[in-house]
């Protein structure tokens, strides 16, 4: 998802998703999708990247970075990833 308000994102926005593409290995038919949301429920992050892997199949992983997207590390995605297979 391209965030058209704010078009400076976009490589970091790229970055992200290349990152998870490098750990889930999308098959050609896949999608790998990239946002950011808001959150006003007490005890969880005000913001929150979130990756989505939408598999050809219909079957979809989704992992979630609580912090903006301009502060999501490589590290922060690999973690996340891992963790969801």
């Amino acid at each position: 998802m391209i965030d058209v308000a704010r078009p400076a994102r976009l490589p970091v926005l790229r970055q992200i998703r290349d990152w998870a593409a490098a750990l889930w290995l999308p098959g050609p038919n896949d999608a790998v999708m990239v946002s950011e949301t808001s959150c006003s429920e007490p005890g969880r992050a005000p913001v929150a990247t979130v990756v989505a892997w939408l598999k050809s199949d219909g079957e979809c992983v989704r992992v979630a970075v609580p912090k903006p997207m301009d502060e999501v590390t490589q590290r922060d995605i690999y973690a996340a990833c891992a963790a969801s297979n």
